[in-house]
């Protein structure tokens, strides 16, 4: 698993985590379309030319497919946090005793220093696993919306505007971020199990 995954800690959680990850990267290769089609989109002078119409309609189509799959993507990692709750709340005891923090953070090659290890360490602490799995689930469900209207205003101008692009550098900004506290979490949950066995 590549993204959150916590079933390093016990085997009963891999169905679920493995269909959010699933989910969330179904999700992520809709997104990666919706921006190629946004550069093949833009173009100056050209007006509304059928080209620049095909890509605009096809970025639409991939944002709606990027918001259905990533908001697919977190309801499953709150289903994964509620399950965690109710029947696996043991692997925060596992996480808080064994995990190398600084190690997982150079395992994914981020400073073991960095504004995101200490947020996360301080999350895995104080919110348990279930707690930084809704958070993910949050920050996916408010990118998901971000790119629907995204797509929606693509398609009813049928064009790739400015703004658009605007929108679309803020959205990475926040996307970068979340993959690298995914990734994390990850590193944590292998390397604590490890330290388990």
């Amino acid at each position: 698993m590549l993204f959150s995954n916590i079933d390093h800690l016990d085997a009963g959680l891999v169905p679920m985590t493995r269909v959010a990850g699933y989910q969330f990267f179904v999700g992520a290769s809709a997104l990666d379309m919706l921006f190629a089609h946004m550069e093949m989109g833009s173009g100056t002078g050209e007006g509304h030319s059928p080209e620049l119409q095909q890509h605009a309609s096809l970025a639409a189509w991939h944002a709606a497919h990027a918001e259905s799959g990533l908001d697919n993507a977190a309801a499953r990692f709150l289903d994964l946090a509620q399950l965690v709750t109710n029947e696996f709340s043991h692997i925060n005891e596992d996480v808080k005793a064994k995990a190398p923090f600084a190690d997982a953070a150079r395992r994914i090659d981020i400073p073991p220093d960095s504004p995101i290890v200490h947020q996360m360490s301080d999350m895995l602490y104080r919110a348990n696993i279930e707690g930084v799995l809704t958070f993910l689930a949050n920050d996916i469900h408010g990118i998901a919306h971000r790119v629907g209207i995204l797509g929606g205003r693509i398609l009813q101008s049928m064009k790739v505007q400015d703004y658009d692009y605007d929108e679309a550098h803020l959205i990475l900004g926040v996307w970068h971020p979340l993959l690298v506290r995914g990734q994390f979490l990850s590193s944590v949950c292998y390397l604590a199990a490890r330290v388990a066995a």
